[in-house]
């Protein structure tokens, strides 16, 4: 007769204040590069690039650069937050449960 397995559920590391700065740490610098090299970028395209085009293509560059920028950091930040939430949800539910 074969005899069944029993997996244990597989229970994530408790979440430190060492594993939430590494991620936090993370993602500030990410936004500061995002900020800086969006600004950059435009700066360095109107100064070079920019007097090749007509001035509503400059200003559909600069438009999407000026939105592009923020949705990337809103992205990046909102999934980083469901994802500390969720893993506080489930670690408070296991702690309630004992």
């Amino acid at each position: 007769m074969s005899e069944l397995a029993v997996r244990e559920p597989e229970v994530e590391p408790p979440l430190t204040p060492v594993r939430l700065l590494r991620g936090l740490k993370i993602r500030i610098v990410t936004s500061l590069v995002l900020v800086v090299g969006g600004f950059l970028f435009l700066v360095l395209y109107l100064a070079f690039w920019g007097t090749r085009f007509a001035w509503y293509e400059n200003l559909a560059v600069v438009i999407s650069t000026i939105v592009l920028v923020p949705v990337l950091m809103f992205a990046m930040w909102a999934l980083w937050g469901i994802g500390i939430g969720q893993r506080l949800w489930r670690q408070n539910r296991r702690y309630q449960e004992l």
